[in-house]
């Protein structure tokens, strides 16, 4: 049998800090089960990217890989392109906003395919000079409900796509 190779992709991971149980306060590396489905679907092999400091190490990473999902999860830090928090801004998280830049930053470097996914497209925005609204109800006549509260393979809203981007 021939040895088929299959695409190793990262998935920049995020944290969730356990409010209860037998380890109140602990940190957990995770991402949400319907990335790693998704890649399982298309015969690609998954691996989570935990959030790490050491930019050494994050070179590493990146270098075991194929390519690099940058996930969804918390708002990025308006403080980044020069903008004060909005009181409709949701939770941020500093410490994954300076990883994801890091990770983001090296993959180019390495010439790795990005694919940003919510906040990862907003990473990549952000990281390439860009700026964003911070809640889309401050975008003039938009109405669209972001946050549907359903299971993510129901579509909630259209989009357009913009032919060569």
């Amino acid at each position: 049998m021939k040895n088929k190779k299959y695409p190793k992709i990262g998935i920049s991971g995020s944290i969730l800090i356990d409010e209860g149980g037998m380890f109140p306060g602990y940190e957990r590396a995770y991402v949400n089960n319907d990335y790693i489905q998704s890649l399982v679907r298309c015969k690609a092999v998954p691996y989570i990217v935990p959030i790490i400091d050491d930019e050494e190490l994050i070179r590493e990473q990146i270098i075991n890989i194929d390519a690099l999902i940058l996930s969804g999860g918390q708002d990025i830090n308006p403080l980044l392109w020069n903008e004060e928090p909005h009181n409709k801004l949701g939770t941020i998280m500093p410490k994954r906003d300076t990883f994801d830049f890091k990770l983001f930053k090296i993959a180019l470097e390495l010439k790795k395919p990005v694919l940003g996914i919510c906040r990862g497209e907003q990473i990549i925005n952000v990281a390439e000079g860009g700026s964003l609204y911070q809640d889309i109800s401050l975008i003039e006549n938009s109405y669209i409900k972001h946050d549907q509260q359903c299971l993510p393979n129901i579509a909630t809203h259209t989009v357009q796509i913009k032919e060569g981007t």
